[in-house]
C-alpha cells in the first residue's frame, strides 16, 4: 500500500480541509499528498525525540511516530480542540502501546509552565513541529521557545505556510516561515495546499 493511501485510511479530521477517505480514526490534520512527501523527507534520517506545539487529536502525530519509528514524543497542546479527547482515548493510548515514550504538557505553549516543562524534560530534539496558535505573535513565540530545545541538526517543521486556508489574521505561519526560511538551511517546502516547512538548524 502507497503511502498517500495509508494516509487516507488512516483517518481525516476534517475532509473538506483536508481530503482523505473518511472523518475519523487518527484524525489526522493533513492532506494525504502533502503529508506523505514530508514524511518521506522525515524517513531520511533518524528521528529518536520529537517535540510537536499544537497536536489537537494527535492523528498526524501518531501517523508520523509510527511510519518513521520515532521513539520519543512529547506534546505541547492546551487542549482546547474538539478532537482532542480523540488524543486521550485513541492516540496516545495507541502509541503508548508500541512503546512509544509520551511526554505531554496540556496548557498554553506561552506560560512559563510550559518553558520549565521542556527544561525539566532535559531535551534538545531532533525534530520540531509549530502547528499551534497561528497567529502572527502566537508562532514568532513557538518559534522563539523551541529555539531553546534545539541542537546542531534539529529540524523545524511548520504547517500551514501557505496561508491557503486560512483567514489573514491567521497567517502567522507563512509569515513566520517567510523569515525563517532566509536565516537557516532548507530542508522541505511545499506550499499546495495548507504548505509545510522544514528547516535545519546548522548550530
Amino acid at each position: 500500500m502507497n503511502l498517500i493511501r495509508q494516509i487516507e485510511e488512516a483517518g481525516s479530521d476534517h475532509l473538506p480541509t483536508f481530503g482523505g477517505n473518511f472523518e475519523g480514526g487518527y484524525c489526522i490534520q493533513q492532506n494525504p499528498a502533502e503529508f506523505a512527501d514530508f514524511i518521506r523527507i522525515i524517513n531520511s534520517r533518524k528521528v529518536a525525540t520529537y517535540l510537536q506545539i499544537g497536536s489537537a487529536a494527535g492523528g498526524s502525530e501518531r501517523f508520523l511516530c509510527e511510519q518513521a519509528s520515532i521513539p520519543d514524543l512529547t506534546i505541547i497542546d492546551d487542549g482546547n480542540h474538539a478532537k482532542f479527547h480523540v488524543w486521550n482515548q485513541v492516540n496516545k493510548p495507541a502509541l503508548k502501546a508500541k512503546g512509544v515514550a509520551v511526554s505531554e504538557f496540556i496548557g498554553s505553549s506561552h506560560t512559563l509552565k510550559a518553558e520549565q516543562f521542556l527544561k525539566a524534560l532535559g531535551k534538545n530534539f531532533d525534530l520540531i513541529g509549530i502547528d499551534g496558535d497561528h497567529t502572527p505573535n502566537g508562532v514568532e513565540l513557538d518559534w522563539k521557545l523551541v529555539a531553546h530545545f534545539t541542537k546542531p541538526g534539529t529540524w523545524i517543521w511548520f504547517h500551514d505556510i501557505s496561508g491557503n486556508l486560512l483567514p489573514p489574521t491567521l497567517h502567522g505561519p507563512k509569515q513566520t516561515w517567510e523569515v525563517v526560511r532566509k536565516a537557516h538551511k532548507i530542508v522541505f517546502e511545499t506550499y499546495q495546499h495548507c504548505g509545510i516547512g522544514v528547516i535545519e538548524i546548522i548550530h
